[in-house]
């Protein structure tokens, strides 16, 4: 049983990689969209070029995933509870 929480710890960690990589990504889109696409898009709406929709606003993502204690730390806090 340990072994394979092992395993499963191991690829929540490949997991959590890939979700910050992903939310860094994310983010970094939109500031790039923020700074160089609205400005022009803003433009086209000052010059009555635009379409009929507005652009909504758009947030970053934000937080870290949640970070749970490893087997170690938990069985170390249980032994001092004892």
């Amino acid at each position: 049983l340990y072994d394979r929480m092992a395993t499963l710890a191991e690829h929540l960690v490949k997991v959590r990689r890939g979700l910050e990589g992903a939310v860094r990504s994310y983010n970094d889109a939109m500031g790039s969209l923020e700074r160089r696409v609205l400005p022009t898009a803003r433009r086209f709406r000052d010059l009555g070029l635009a379409g009929r929709r507005e652009i909504g606003p758009l947030r970053a993502v934000g937080g870290d995933p949640l970070r749970l204690a490893s087997a170690e730390e938990i069985v170390d806090q249980e032994t001092l509870e004892v």
